[in-house]
């Protein structure tokens, strides 16, 4: 055949695969290789081809055909380093694309390659100085601007990263993959409204983008938008049937909202999916409700726990095969619910421990391992507090004095802090601290960031509210390890070392409660500035019935056990005129599983409860104060009693009745209490706690009486230094510099 007339056809055959019409171009191709079998750019053309109908190992084949017959080119190393690419072969492809670069030394997108290969070996260096060739040679290559962002961003140059998503931008304002990472970059350096901005922007011209949809969805679900979130999730899952990220998203926010069946039918689906996948296998097994619809269902949820907590420790070598990357996002884990059930959890807790160490032993076995202490001779004793709750809320109020009213002339003073928020304690706590580091990273960037700094004592305000905390508190990063009760039960970790608590509120016997050493602090355990009083207002202002005892349960409906209903039952039998208060939940689904207990408690006890129970919506804080002056007596809760709340209502001069429970979280208001010399508020059994609530409610003139002692007595626990001057001769004996 004619060379110009075989150039033509070849020249067919290009534009024809331009066009997307890869068998007309085959044809072409195919037409060609029989009169003339060593024609290198049919070869080459059909390679192609077949790589686009998914041949892979023939595409490799023909491109071989290709060098064979036309000898080393440019173009021909380039497909062949890409085909490599595609079967896993990377030390090939990248003798590939270095062998393109040798014959085209300008060849920008040969470096871009490289690049990628680099990438998936994990050598984020390399990858960064190929990238960087790419771009030094063709500064409008927008896709080696995105790449080189994507590995600037994986060593935590998130700047420049942000630099480079920006640039592919703008070169390419239609680059939407840019804009998502753009997105994912605003959101690691705290830039949650830009990162919000980017990801809408992606969806709003690509919706069915699913990296988009997720990474939203999570950012949504992390601002509390559950409506918002569970769109994004479900937007997802129709568009992609087997994304299981898709389906353990859903399943997060569902568990969230209180959807508690179908949030294990989501795991369920991603287990399906992918069967080994640790973050469906732990929502599947570990997720609890929020309420419990009777006894009968929190003993089920309780077993159910068990036996799922039994199948991961039987299955760690399987999980364990999830890639690192998954492992230390998956893991993430805490079990917030569980204390909630008024059960013994130090064998549970100690079980779920031991699976997460056998994870991260196989996973990040280098911070797992004893850190050697150091002499503090000479210098101040290296403290850090590491957690999520340094802003305005119960562990926030609890604990900045731990921060704020340490000594630095003893202490030099690290804090990291692994939230977005801030507000007036957190800068009580920036101030109070040598070093402050806002770190709302990954995992490992914030573990690497601790070691660095080489501290003494190592100190987690709240471990088991935040599942990144959680698994930053299971590994060893400090000498020595320290907790305390901002969630107050065992940790169960065999790297922390001692666990921080009120001698107030510990039972005698509370050391087995505990995997650490238990240290006691004098008082409350904490310095607690009393809160300044709102304005009164009425109680029509507030909607709340007017001549009426209103009995407040000010607590989290999580924190309403069963058990309660039949205290609150039995206080409205005995008051005709009372009425119990309470807060709704902040999610529908759980707010109408508490109605419901109480509705069918209530009429099992022959008593209506239209008129008798006044739920109130999410207040400010204020407010909430204002409710608690213009109630008669506060309900403690059994199992898990009031902290803030009871201190809340003390403050104010509301009276109120506790029965301590067997451990410390449902002993916390029985050791305020007692400190306050107000014994007869305490109750031996639910009989007694019937008959103190209902003298306080019937009995205005007790209760005015109780009102003063109550205020009277305020100093013995509020504003009290000396639980921090006791935690810091604590800190310091640790380390053998008293």
């Amino acid at each position: 055949m004619e060379k110009k007339k075989i150039a033509k056809m070849l020249g067919q055959a290009a534009r024809q695969i331009n066009t997307g019409n890869y068998a007309g171009a085959e044809k072409i191709c195919r037409d060609v290789l029989q009169q003339e079998p060593n024609d290198a750019t049919a070869w080459y053309y059909l390679s192609m081809i077949v790589q686009h109908q998914g041949s892979v190992e023939a595409a490799l084949d023909h491109v071989e055909q290709a060098i064979q017959s036309g000898g080393l080119q440019p173009s021909f190393c380039m497909l062949k380093g890409n085909l490599m690419q595609d079967l896993g072969r990377l030390a090939e492809a990248e003798v590939c694309f270095r062998e393109a670069i040798r014959l085209q030394p300008q060849f920008a997108q040969a470096y871009n390659n490289l690049g990628i290969v680099f990438r998936d070996q994990k050598n984020a260096e390399a990858a960064i100085e190929a990238f960087s060739h790419a771009v030094s040679l063709d500064n409008r290559y927008f896709r080696a601007y995105n790449n080189l962002g994507i590995a600037l961003q994986s060593v935590g140059r998130l700047s420049d990263a942000i630099g480079c998503y920006q640039r592919a931008i703008e070169l390419d304002p239609n680059y939407f993959m840019a804009k998502h990472n753009l997105a994912t970059a605003c959101l690691s350096v705290g830039n949650r409204s830009d990162a919000e901005g980017w990801f809408r922007e992606v969806l709003s011209v690509k919706p069915d983008y699913v990296p988009s949809c997720l990474a939203y969805g999570r950012l949504l679900l992390e601002q509390k938008k559950f409506a918002d979130a569970e769109a994004c999730c479900l937007q997802a899952v129709k568009v992609d049937r087997q994304s299981v990220d898709a389906f353990n998203l859903l399943g997060e926010v569902w568990a969230t909202e209180g959807k508690t069946e179908q949030a294990l039918g989501a795991y369920q689906q991603g287990m399906t999916i992918a069967p080994g996948n640790l973050k469906s296998v732990m929502g599947l097994n570990l997720t609890l409700p929020q309420v419990y619809r009777d006894r009968i269902a929190l003993e089920e949820a309780r077993a159910r726990f068990e036996k799922g907590l039994h199948a991961l420790r039987e299955n760690v070598e399987l999980l364990a095969r999830n890639p690192e990357d998954k492992i230390l996002a998956e893991i993430q884990w805490n079990n917030f619910y569980l204390a909630y059930q008024g059960k013994d959890d130090k064998y549970l807790q100690k079980e779920f421990s031991g699976f997460v160490e056998d994870m991260l032993e196989r996973t990040v076995p280098q911070y797992m391992k004893e850190r050697p202490q150091v002499s503090c001779s000479g210098r101040r004793v290296r403290i850090g507090f590491l957690g999520s709750f340094f802003y305005k809320c119960t562990a926030g109020a609890y604990f900045n004095s731990w921060i704020t009213g340490i000594d630095r002339s003893r202490f030099e003073v690290f804090v990291y802090y692994t939230h977005f928020d801030s507000d007036e304690i957190t800068g009580q706590v920036k101030s109070a601290s040598d070093h402050f580091k806002q770190l709302p990273y990954s995992l490992l960037r914030i573990a690497d960031e601790v070691i660095k700094d080489e501290l003494d004592i190592l100190v987690f305000p709240e471990i088991g509210m935040n599942g990144k905390t959680h698994v930053l508190s299971t590994l060893r990063l400090a000498p020595v390890q320290c907790t305390g009760w901002g969630h107050p039960v065992t940790t169960g970790h065999k790297n922390m070392d001692y666990y921080f608590s009120s001698a107030l509120m510990e039972p005698e016997n509370g050391q087995s409660h505990y995997t650490e050493k238990l240290v006691l602090l004098p008082g409350i355990g904490t310095c607690y500035p009393k809160p300044t009083l709102p304005g009164y207002l009425k109680r029509a202002d507030l909607a709340l019935p007017e001549g009426k005892n209103l009995y407040l349960c000010p607590q989290s409906l999580f924190k309403i056990h069963p058990d309660n209903d039949e205290l609150f039952l039995k206080i409205l039998q005995g008051d005709e005129n009372g009425v119990l208060v309470l807060f709704t939940g902040r999610h529908e689904a759980v707010t109408n599983i508490l109605i419901n207990r109480l509705v069918q408690g209530f009429k099992a006890g022959g008593m209506d409860t239209a008129g008798r129970v006044k739920i109130l919506p999410y207040l400010d804080h204020d407010n909430y104060l204002r409710v608690n002056m213009a109630c008669d007596v506060m309900l403690d809760t059994l199992f898990w009693s009031g902290g803030n709340t009871t201190l809340d209502a003390l403050s104010c001069g509301l009276p109120m009745v506790t029965l301590p429970g067997e451990f410390m979280r449902g002993r916390q208001s029985y050791g305020m209490l007692r400190a306050m010399g107000l014994d007869e508020l305490i109750a031996s059994d639910e009989s007694d706690y019937v008959r103190i609530a209902l003298k306080l409610g019937k009995n205005p003139d007790y209760r005015k009486e109780i009102s003063s002692r109550i205020l009277a007595s305020a100093g013995k626990i509020f504003g009290d230094d000396e639980p921090v001057m006791e935690l810091q001769r604590s800190l310091l004996r640790f380390v053998g510099s008293v």
